[in-house]
């Protein structure tokens, strides 16, 4: 009995390899597996090229959000800027007005020191003689 299952098993095995069938589901199975391998080798680019796209569009996200909160800042500071010129620009036109003032006020005072010294020197020199 165990003569004749291993004479099936054998004529089985040198059929398959001579069988053409055999040889196709031989072709079929291995290019089966090499598919599958092929697949697989795809699928983990493709996750890592899909890993690659979530980080990119969250560092992204982050930097829209830092640029958007710096230009909020940015035209914080440039409003403030120009609130400063407008106060500084008053400033040096009150100065200005005051300067006209003063200059004014020393030709007058001026003038009225040259009309003292002439009135005091005639005195003086009246005195004098």
């Amino acid at each position: 009995m165990k003569v004749i299952a291993a004479t099936a098993v054998f004529a089985c095995a040198s059929a398959s390899q001579t069988n053409p069938i055999a040889k196709v589901l031989d072709l079929l199975a291995g290019m089966r597996s090499k598919i599958v391998a092929e697949g697989e080798d795809e699928q983990a680019g493709y996750e890592k090229y899909a890993k690659w796209c979530r980080d990119t569009a969250k560092e992204l996200q982050r930097e829209v959000a830092d640029t958007t909160a710096e230009v909020a800042d940015l035209q914080a500071t440039i409003a403030k800027a120009q609130a400063t010129i407008e106060a500084k620009t008053a400033e040096i036109g009150d100065l200005a007005a005051s300067q006209q003032a003063a200059s004014a006020d020393l030709k007058q005072a001026t003038e009225v020191r040259a009309k003292e010294h002439a009135d005091y020197s005639a005195v003086a020199a009246e005195l004098s003689e």
